[in-house]
């Protein structure tokens, strides 16, 4: 099957094409590929018909890697051609086992070569169920070089502001009830910087 669209921010979607087999129990669309001007996503998806049913949801399996360009970040999210500015596309990997009920994703990571890589594990609960939707994660960042945040700040602050290289953060995030909590530790150079932290999604609050 083939598809092509351009949203009206420039975004185009200029080629896809995939494998699906069907019957009456589930879904396979296999070698699931999808390109922009700048961007890939590849996917293989296994779900049964029923996944989404709240009661008994069916099994969704996700196999996924995508290499995501600046060029259409910018689109999507323009900021004065920042994102143009980066070298390096940000690739992106997971794949998830289980249902609605509860989905393992055994293997997440994000990186761009030369400014980090991100690896982790995360399992969600309830997911069709917004008020008892709950989600734990443990992640693993090398965080080599960001300078490139600096072209965020206004100039003044950007230049009297340093941000250490190699540094490396270790993170356990949560979702419960409507809360979000994070216990991360930053490795910086000879310093440790620890952190706790608690959102309250519906009060707006922190603590």
């Amino acid at each position: 099957n083939q598809f092509v669209a351009k949203e009206r921010s420039g975004l185009e979607i200029v080629e896809t094409h995939t494998r699906v087999a069907m019957n009456s129990k589930s879904l396979n669309a296999s070698d699931l590929l999808l390109k922009t001007r700048h961007s890939k996503i590849a996917a293989d998806v296994l779900m049964d018909l029923n996944a989404f049913d709240e009661k008994a949801p069916g099994k969704l399996h996700v196999d996924a890697n995508a290499m995501v360009g600046w060029g259409d970040i910018d689109k999507a999210m323009p900021m004065e051609g920042l994102w143009n500015k980066m070298a390096a596309p940000l690739t992106l990997t997971m794949k998830a086992d289980g249902n609605m009920k509860r989905l393992e994703v055994e293997n997440i990571e994000a990186a761009m070569m030369g400014a980090f890589n991100v690896k982790g594990r995360a399992v969600a609960t309830d997911l069709t169920d917004s008020l008892l939707m709950g989600a734990k994660a443990r992640l693993r960042a090398d965080i080599m070089n960001i300078d490139f945040v600096k072209s965020m700040m206004p100039a003044e602050t950007a230049s009297s502001f340093n941000i250490p290289k190699n540094m490396l953060l270790l993170a356990d995030v949560g979702l419960q009830e409507g809360k979000v909590s994070a216990d991360a530790n930053l490795h910086a150079a000879d310093a440790l910087i620890m952190l706790t932290a608690n959102y309250g999604l519906y009060s707006e609050s922190y603590k």
